[in-house]
């Protein structure tokens, strides 16, 4: 990749500032960043944080360009000379870094960056503008909202931006095109925000997932352009003829920056006559709280459950299919005046499905619909609660807020007989459900031996079904993260139950790169020797009752005594 002057120095001070002052043997690494910006860094004789000396760690020595091996990186640790950044390239790093992981200090991405936009926002407004500093930052907004309210655009990506329109001779509507946006001709005195609506809703209509299916003619229509702007008509279907041939959207917006002409102001859009307000959500249950037909849900079996998709499996194709509906304010709007975003989202915020849907005009307000093959991700013995978020595409969540759907639970299939009953009511710990109990004796019950009413339910969840108490059972259901559930079986499976700590590497973006690897931790004495005997009882335990969000304490249970 290339640079600006730039990038460099500006994330130099960034760091230097984030790392305060240094210290004789101090070590830091950065491993958030990708390997051709590591390669770039090193090689820029501008990135230089005050009082550290900066080394890329890869596969080989190259002095010139700041570039060592893991085992060379060690080996200065152990000399603990001058204070040292270590830029991680953690494709060629290899395994020899764990001694600088354990001894080191990690940079956080977050900051790090917070500090890298704060200083290229700044140049913009000395080298050019408050008013272009205010487009920039607008501009990454409408590029985060691009996928329902996540952040669509790394932190590098961002900060190249900012320092890109910094250097550059053009507006930052020029450099859309690198966070995701289509390019904007308009320099400052117009409605910057307005022109990013149409910048997003450009990409969202001509290149976005669900323009897909549909010929350029049909994309170019959606857009309602002006009389002027039509007679480009058949040069934007070659572009985007082009832009379908690359297949992936960063290629086909850098084609885009090329030609002008079918930038958003070269290209005007005839407007609807009204914009929208709000977005009003239709509930799923009537009036008496029932589910509506027409939803594709069914009540659970748990009067206090939430409501059901049973989709089919592979073998049973046939299942329900689930419907959402809203009306839009005012109800008069255009067709295609806007888009819409419905995304079916776990309790853990992990998207399953998204649909983008234009706004169709009907009479009686705007659906969508998700079948089986929407849910393709997910096991055919899942159990997934969720819900449903419908956002308009482009515009800001403050001032038109995304509707949220009530909880439901998606299976496949008949559910297991085991889970008849319901996924239960979310509760923070089991306890705080059991708390709205009657029976004393039930509580203890399950405290003595919660093994016979916890089980794996849900996905990422712990189950619990009561006994039964004045003729009904109650069900509730606790958060077990998969990484708890991980940790918690490697230590009773292959840890014995020994004293220890887990490790876990991360990408920049905060996803696992593995498995977490348990490490013992050493000790002597009686004192010790007891606690390790405690630490093995507790595990027995856990591995029995599926880990610690099950276990409820009781100042009767003896079980618990017992482990001490």
């Amino acid at each position: 990749m290339t640079g600006t002057t730039l990038h460099g120095p500006l994330l130099a001070q960034a760091l230097a500032g984030e790392l305060g002052d240094p210290q004789p043997g101090a070590i830091a690494y950065v491993r958030c960043l990708t390997p051709d910006v590591v390669e770039r860094l090193a090689a820029d004789s501008g990135f230089e944080p005050e009082g550290w000396a900066v080394w890329r760690v890869a596969d080989r020595e190259q002095d010139d360009l700041r570039t060592l091996t893991a085992d060379r990186a060690v080996e200065l640790r152990e000399d603990k000379g001058d204070s040292m950044v270590l830029l991680v390239d953690t494709g060629l790093a290899g395994a020899g870094m764990d001694g600088i992981y354990s001894a080191g200090r990690e940079v956080d991405e977050a900051g790090l960056f917070r500090a890298a936009w704060s200083l290229a926002a700044a140049a913009i407004t000395k080298r050019q503008s408050a008013a272009a500093r205010r487009y920039a930052e607008d501009a990454l907004k409408a590029a985060r909202r691009g996928a329902g309210g996540r952040d669509a655009v790394s932190p590098w990506t961002a900060f190249d931006y900012l320092c890109r329109v910094a250097v550059g001779e053009q507006p930052p509507g020029a450099y859309l095109d690198l966070i995701g946006l289509w390019p904007i001709r308009g320099g400052e005195g117009f409605d910057h925000k307005a022109a990013l609506n149409d910048s997003r809703r450009f990409v969202d209509r001509l290149l976005g997932p669900a323009a897909a299916s549909l010929a350029p003619a049909a994309r170019i229509e959606s857009l309602r352009l002006d009389e002027e702007s039509r007679q480009r008509h058949a040069q934007l279907a070659r572009f985007l003829h082009a832009a379908d041939a690359t297949q992936r959207l960063d290629d086909a917006l850098n084609m885009l920056a090329a030609q002008e002409e079918l930038w958003v102001g070269s290209l005007r859009t005839e407007g609807p006559a009204q914009s929208i307000k709000a977005v009003d959500l239709t509930p799923w249950r009537n009036r008496s709280g029932k589910v509506h037909r027409w939803s594709g849900l069914t009540d659970d079996d748990d009067a206090e459950g939430p409501p059901v998709l049973i989709v089919g499996t592979d073998q049973d194709r046939q299942g329900a299919t689930l419907e959402v509906r809203w009306k839009a304010d005012p109800g008069d709007l255009e067709r295609s005046a806007v888009d819409y975003r419905v995304v079916i989202r776990t309790s853990l915020d992990e998207e399953l499905a998204v649909q983008d849907v234009p706004h169709s005009a009907r009479k009686g307000g705007e659906k969508c619909r998700f079948s089986r093959d929407d849910f393709a991700s997910l096991s055919d013995d899942a159990v997934q609660p969720a819900k449903v978020v419908v956002a308009v595409i482009g515009e800001d969540p403050e001032r038109i807020e995304p509707q949220e759907s009530e909880e439901f639970v998606i299976r496949f299939g008949d559910p297991p007989e085991p889970e008849h009953g319901g996924v239960g009511k979310e509760e923070r710990t089991f306890s705080e459900g059991l708390a709205g109990l009657r029976s004393r004796d039930v509580v203890a019950e399950i405290a003595t031996s919660p093994s016979l009413a916890a089980g794996s339910g849900s996905v990422g969840y712990v189950t619990l079904r009561t006994p039964v108490e004045q003729g009904r059972r109650r069900s509730f259901r606790v958060l077990r993260p998969s990484l708890v559930a991980e940790v918690e079986g490697d230590w009773w499976a292959n840890g014995d139950g020994r004293i220890g700590r887990w490790e876990v590497k991360v990408r920049g973006s905060g996803e696992r790169a593995g498995r977490a690897r348990f490490r013992p931790l050493d000790g002597a004495g009686p004192a010790w020797e007891r606690a390790c005997t405690v630490s093995r009882k507790i595990a027995a335990r856990f591995a029995k009752t599926h880990g610690g969000v099950a276990q409820v304490y009781d100042e009767r249970c003896k079980p618990f005594f017992d482990l001490i």
